[in-house]
C-alpha cells in the first residue's frame, strides 16, 4: 500500500516538475530576396522554404506566440548587406523576464558582425519615421551587436530606441547607435529614450552613441521602482545633452559607472530631480558636468572622427575606469568589441589594447578583430 501511494504522488508531481526553457533560434538576413521560415542564415530557395527571414518584421510575424506559455527564450540572429527598414509589430507576443526575446548579430556567420565601426556591409536597423526599436508595446526585449540608426530629419519623438510605458525589463548592449539623418536638435529626438511610465529595468552598456539630434541617452522614469544601469557607454556629438537623467527622488534608481561623454552641444551630463537611489562612479567627460569631479575637462583620443575606439595616445579614458566584473547590478569583463577587459578598466564602450592575437569575432556583443598596436 505504502509503494502505491508513493507511486501515485509521484505521478501526480510530474506535471508540475520544474524544466529548462527553451531556446528557439531564428535567422534574419536583410538582403534575401525571399522570406524564408527563419531555420538558417541563407538564402531561401523560395517564400516560406527553408532560410532566413529577410527582416525582422517578418521575424515577428512568423514567430508570435507567448514564449511564457512555450516556456521558450526567442533569439533571433541578423545578418546581410541591406539596411533592414522594416516596422516590427508584437501582435501575438507575451514574456517575462526569462521567457523573452533577444535580438543580435549573427555570430554564426563569419564577418556579419559589426567591429564597433559604422559598416554598410554589415547588418543595420533602419528607420527614418518615430523609432527603429519601438518598445511601447513590448517588454523583456534584448538587443545585442546590432547596428541601429536613424536616418530621419529631426522632429518631434524621432528616437533609435523607445522604451516608455510596457513593465519589465530590456538589455541594450555592444551596439553601434547613431543619427545620420540632416536636421538639428529636438527635444525629444534621443538615441535611447527612456521615459517608461511602468516599473523597468534597462541595463544598457559597452554602446557607441554618436550624432543624436538631442540627447544620446535620456533617462527620464515616470513610475514607480525603476531601475536604469547604464555602463561603459561612449556618446559622441549628440545635438542636445548628452546624457540626460532626471528623477521623480523617491522610488527610482540611477546606476551610472564607466561612460565617456564628448562633444555634446548642450552638457556631457545633465540631472534634474535626483533618484532614491545614485551610484556615479568614474564617469568621464570632456567638460566640466561630470557627476565624478576627477574626471571633468578630458582630453579624449579617438581612432577617428568616424571611429570612436580609443587611440593609442588617449589618457583621458585609458586606465581611468572601475572593474564591473563582479558588479551587483550588471556583471561583465567585456567591451563592445568582445575583448576582455584586464587591470585597471578603461572608460567608455571600447578597453585599449596595445598588444595580443587576433579575436574572434563570434562573441556577445558583436566581435571584432584587435591587432597589434592598439583599437581599430
Amino acid at each position: 500500500m505504502v509503494v502505491k501511494r508513493l507511486a501515485l504522488l509521484f505521478c501526480l508531481l510530474i506535471p508540475f516538475a520544474a524544466q529548462a526553457v527553451t531556446t528557439k533560434t531564428v535567422y534574419v538576413k536583410s538582403d534575401a530576396a525571399n522570406n524564408g521560415d527563419g531555420t538558417t542564415h541563407n538564402d531561401a530557395a523560395s517564400p516560406g522554404a527553408a532560410g532566413a527571414y529577410n527582416s525582422l518584421a517578418n521575424a515577428f510575424s512568423g514567430e508570435a506566440t507567448n514564449l511564457v506559455t512555450a516556456d521558450r527564450l526567442l533569439v533571433v540572429k541578423c545578418l546581410g548587406a541591406s539596411a533592414d527598414s522594416s516596422t516590427p509589430t508584437w501582435t501575438g507576443f507575451t514574456t517575462d523576464a526569462t521567457r523573452r526575446i533577444q535580438i543580435k548579430c549573427d555570430d554564426t556567420s563569419a564577418g556579419a558582425c559589426h567591429s564597433g565601426v559604422w559598416s554598410t556591409s554589415k547588418y543595420r536597423k533602419a528607420t527614418s519615421g518615430h523609432a527603429t526599436f519601438d518598445f511601447t508595446a513590448i517588454a523583456n526585449v534584448d538587443v545585442i551587436g546590432i547596428q541601429a540608426e536613424n536616418t530621419g530629419a529631426a522632429g518631434d519623438s524621432r528616437r533609435v530606441f523607445d522604451i516608455t510605458s510596457t513593465a519589465g525589463s530590456y538589455e541594450i548592449s555592444g551596439n553601434l547607435i547613431r543619427y545620420s539623418g540632416a536636421g538639428s536638435a529636438d527635444p525629444d529626438s534621443n538615441c535611447i529614450h527612456a521615459r517608461g511610465s511602468a516599473t523597468q529595468t534597462i541595463t544598457v552598456y559597452n554602446n557607441i552613441i554618436s550624432g543624436c539630434f538631442s540627447q544620446g541617452i535620456k533617462y527620464f522614469p515616470q513610475g514607480t521602482s525603476q531601475v536604469g544601469i547604464f555602463y561603459n557607454n561612449t556618446i559622441v556629438n549628440a545635438g542636445g545633452d548628452g546624457f540626460n537623467a532626471d528623477g521623480d527622488g523617491t522610488t527610482d534608481s540611477l546606476y551610472q559607472k564607466n561612460n565617456l561623454v564628448y562633444g555634446s552641444t548642450g552638457s556631457d551630463y545633465s540631472f534634474g530631480a535626483g533618484f532614491s537611489t545614485t551610484v556615479q562612479t568614474t564617469n568621464a567627460s570632456e567638460d566640466a558636468t561630470s557627476p565624478n569631479v576627477g574626471l571633468r575637462s578630458r582630453t579624449f583620443t579617438f581612432v577617428s572622427g568616424s571611429d570612436f575606439h580609443l587611440g593609442s595616445s588617449d589618457t583621458g579614458a585609458k586606465d581611468q575606469g572601475t572593474d564591473l566584473s563582479a558588479d551587483a547590478q550588471k556583471a561583465f569583463s567585456t567591451d563592445i568589441d568582445g575583448q576582455t577587459r584586464t587591470g585597471t578598466w578603461d572608460v567608455g564602450a571600447d578597453e585599449l589594447v596595445s598588444t595580443g592575437g587576433v579575436l574572434n569575432q563570434n562573441n556577445v556583443t558583436g566581435g571584432m578583430s584587435k591587432i597589434s598596436g592598439g583599437s581599430q
